[in-house]
């Protein structure tokens, strides 16, 4: 299962358009857009943000001012402290990586869903409250993972109608497909079609899917 997870994640290294990652703003109105209706019609196995950002503050000092906010925001306990923050806020997984690079503390926060009730702009909002206002730059990777009851053969009608023809890129790997999409408004999307003993997996991403099961 690892084999096969890291080849799926490096095809999907492979997919990002020009090679590069976008940025914050850039997917956000689109894989909303696609979360909308494919919720209509499959089931939220589980949804997660990856997001990151650098400061000039110490690693020390923004690790005290997360772990302030957290508590004093929403009144719950940190799991673990220092440079790995994991703590749980309304049933959602928090797990924060802290450290240096090129003279700035850049911050990693991974959130991780599996009420299907909570939409991924509501993890967005829990990682803005958290990021520091000193921040510098910020990238977004967003997922959703649902659960199909048939074998991954087709991209969604839903999907197919918001993107640009001549567009979809797809690679067929040995437990289903992985394609890259442009939408309408020229903003790329990651879509995986998976078959486990488990059963039928369909993972939306952008720009690359992070999701380890």
């Amino acid at each position: 299962m690892k084999k096969i997870l890291i080849i799926f994640l490096g095809i999907f290294s492979l997919l990002i358009i020009n090679g590069r990652y976008c940025l914050a703003k850039q997917d956000v109105d689109s894989f909303a857009a696609i979360e909308n209706a494919m919720s209509q019609e499959f089931d939220i196995v589980e949804n997660g943000v990856k997001f990151q950002y650098c400061t000039n503050l110490s690693e020390n000092q923004e690790n005290e001012r997360i772990e302030n906010c957290i508590m004093n925001k929403y009144g719950v306990d940190i799991v673990d402290k220092g440079n790995n923050i994991k703590a749980e806020i309304k049933n959602v997984e928090i797990d924060i990586s802290i450290y240096s690079i090129d003279n700035k503390t850049k911050v990693e926060i991974v959130l991780i869903n599996k009420d299907s009730s909570v939409k991924t702009e509501s993890l967005l909002d829990i990682a803005k409250e958290i990021r520091s206002n000193e921040y510098i730059g910020t990238r977004i990777f967003q997922f959703i993972k649902y659960r199909t009851k048939y074998s991954a053969e087709s991209i969604p009608k839903s999907i197919i109608e918001n993107s640009k023809q001549d567009t979809i890129r797809s690679l067929e790997i040995n437990n289903g497909r992985v394609s890259n999409i442009v939408m309408n408004d020229d903003k790329s999307i990651n879509v995986a079609q998976v078959n486990y003993n488990s059963g039928s997996y369909l993972i939306i991403g952008t720009p690359t899917i992070f999701i380890t099961y």
